[in-house]
């Protein structure tokens, strides 16, 4: 998907960020692993990033109209 030009420095930021800072949830998510095995620590993981993007697409007005 095309980035328009006026936005191409954000989106970068963005993904600059995240893979910085994966990291921290890397070790989290191990640390949870070590506590409560590996197959909860995923779908604990799992689940929250699904609750995330529907918490987003529904609060989020511009997103029901693309």
């Amino acid at each position: 998907m095309p980035v328009p030009n006026d936005a191409r420095g954000r989106v970068i930021g963005g993904w600059v960020f995240a893979i910085n800072f994966a990291w921290i949830g890397q070790m989290t998510l191990g640390y949870i692993a070590e506590s409560v095995g590996v197959e909860s620590a995923l779908a604990g993981a799992g689940g929250l990033v699904v609750a995330t993007g529907l918490v987003i697409f529904f609060l989020s007005p511009r997103l029901p109209q693309v």
